[in-house]
């Protein structure tokens, strides 16, 4: 997180004489868009779920890759696919809901797969609504899944089979997207329009990406410290990594009035 507040201040730093777009294909799924469109509808969000299980095995093409074998940061897959993932919870859930607290535990399942290689979280968003993110490399189970739970019904947005399922009064309205693929290429073509236009999509600005880095590695980095639970408040600032330290190594959130309090 360090470096990427350093990098982010450089940039600013530039005034405008260097774009920089980060490539993330989940904020153009179509079926992601649409299931944020849905979720719109719906009214005030009670809750949310996000999911996604799969084996990456030492045969597998991903896994082939050498910066994945041996990563130089910590959080290895789950980091790898963590952002992707929690980029598209943060699209369905909207704008106005960040996620500002993360209480988690994290493992690691496979020895080909370290450091970790599945987590499990309680999310907190900013306006007080609770949800929970399950993400494994590791498992024998096979699913994805983007669930939120509204005022006047749900939407599920899955990757197996590529539909979003909109569920009102106990109605189904199913949308497949078989041709969806990855979403590379409308990322691709939103960054080489913002190059042409000279300002780049806010999709994939920096700002963006660090709010999906800050969810996925507070688990992951504080696990490093040898304590498999974590209880982090989330900023906009690398101000609170000291104390979020300590919080994670021993058992402790902040209280309301600033005081640490044991859980």
């Amino acid at each position: 997180m360090k470096e990427a507040h350093e990098l982010l201040d450089w940039h600013k730093a530039q005034d405008g004489k260097a774009t920089w777009s980060v490539a993330e294909n989940h904020r153009y799924l179509d079926s992601v868009l649409y299931g944020a469109k849905q979720v719109q509808k719906l009214g005030r969000i009670l809750h949310f779920r996000a999911k996604s299980s799969i084996m990456v095995k030492p045969d597998a093409k991903y896994y082939q890759t050498k910066w994945r074998q041996d990563p130089g940061y910590q959080g290895g897959f789950v980091l790898d696919g963590g952002v992707h993932y929690i980029a598209s919870l943060r699209m369905l859930l909207g704008e106005g809901n960040d996620i500002s607290r993360v209480c988690a535990f994290s493992e690691q399942l496979q020895p080909h797969l370290p450091p970790i290689d599945t987590v499990n979280a309680i999310l907190k968003t900013k306006t007080g609504v609770i949800g929970l993110f399950a993400s494994s490399h590791g498992t024998t189970e096979l699913d994805n899944e983007w669930f939120i739970a509204c005022e006047n019904g749900t939407v599920a947005t899955r990757r197996f089979p590529h539909q979003v399922v909109t569920t009102i009064n106990g109605e189904q309205e199913k949308k497949e997207f078989p041709d969806e693929a990855m979403g590379v290429g409308q990322e691709v073509k939103a960054w080489a329009s913002g190059l042409k236009n000279g300002k780049i999509d806010e999709r994939q600005s920096s700002e963006e990406a660090l709010k999906d880095l800050q969810v996925v590695s507070s688990p992951i980095f504080y696990n490093s410290l040898s304590a498999n639970f974590c209880s982090l408040r989330l900023s906009s600032g690398a101000e609170n990594e000291m104390e979020n330290r300590l919080m994670s190594k021993l058992y402790l959130e902040p209280a309301c009035d600033g005081s640490m309090k044991r859980i």
